[in-house]
C-alpha cells in the first residue's frame, strides 16, 4: 500500500515537473505584444511636407503572418504604397498629400486600435503658389505629356525616397543612379552589406528593374 502511494507521488512529481517544463518553454518562446514604438512624422507634427512618406516602426519584427492581422486607416483617406521591412511598414502615398491638412492614422490589430497618432501638412508657399501657376499658364498640355512619358519611363519613381530607420532610397537622375545613404553608423563591412542588400529589396518590391545600378554614401 505504501509503495503504490510512493509511485503516485512520484508520478504526480515527474507530471508537474514536466507541465512546468513546459511552461517555461511556452513563456520563453511567446513574443512580446506586439506595439508601436515610433513613427515619422511624429504625433501632432505640423509643417509636414506634401510630399513625405509616412514610416511607423513597431517594437519589433513583424512576421509576415502577422502583418494580415494589421489594418492601417488613414482619415482623410488616401492611396498608398504599404511597404514591410523588419519591424517598420512605409506608407508612399500615391500622390502628394493634401495641403494644410491634419491626417489621423490608426492602427488596428485584430480588431483592436493598438496606437493613433496625427499630423499636419504645411501649406503652399505664395512663391510656390506663383510658380506652379505660370508654370501651367505656360503649357498644360506639354507639361502633362511629358510628365506622363516620365512615369513611363520611371513608373517606379512616384514611390521615392523610401525611407527607413537605417537607410534613405532616392534617384540621381546625374549618375542614372540610385543613391542610398546609410544613416546609422556601421562598424563593419558586413553590417554594411546587409543594409544594402535590404535597401535593393526595398527597390524590387516597387518593381525597379534589374540589375540595379546603385551607390552608397554614409552619414558621417
Amino acid at each position: 500500500m505504501i509503495k503504490g502511494k510512493a509511485k503516485k507521488l512520484v508520478f504526480l512529481v515527474f507530471i508537474s515537473l514536466l507541465l512546468i517544463a513546459l511552461l517555461v518553454v511556452w513563456l520563453v518562446q511567446k513574443k512580446p505584444a506586439l506595439k508601436v514604438e515610433k513613427t515619422n512624422p511624429q504625433d501632432k507634427e505640423t509643417e509636414v511636407l506634401v510630399s513625405t512618406n509616412i514610416l511607423l516602426i513597431f517594437n519589433r519584427k513583424v512576421e509576415q503572418e502577422e502583418q494580415k492581422f494589421i489594418n492601417i486607416e488613414i482619415s482623410p483617406k488616401i492611396e498608398y504604397v504599404g511597404l514591410w521591412q523588419d519591424n517598420q511598414f512605409t506608407i508612399s502615398p500615391k500622390k502628394p498629400l493634401e495641403k494644410e491638412t491634419e491626417y489621423e492614422i490608426k492602427i488596428n490589430l485584430e480588431g483592436k486600435d493598438i496606437y493613433t497618432f496625427s499630423f499636419k501638412t504645411a501649406p503652399f508657399t505664395p512663391e510656390q503658389i506663383e510658380k506652379e501657376g505660370k508654370l501651367q499658364s505656360q503649357d498644360d498640355l506639354e507639361f502633362g505629356e511629358a510628365f506622363k512619358k516620365f512615369l513611363e519611363d520611371y513608373p517606379w519613381y512616384i514611390y521615392l525616397p523610401i525611407e527607413t530607420v537605417e537607410y534613405r532610397i532616392v534617384y540621381d537622375f546625374e549618375k542614372n543612379s540610385f543613391r542610398i545613404r546609410i544613416k546609422i553608423p556601421v562598424e563593419t563591412k558586413e553590417g554594411e552589406e546587409k543594409i544594402v542588400e535590404k535597401a535593393l529589396k526595398s527597390l524590387k518590391k516597387i518593381e525597379v528593374p534589374e540589375p540595379i545600378s546603385y551607390y552608397v554614401l554614409k552619414e558621417k
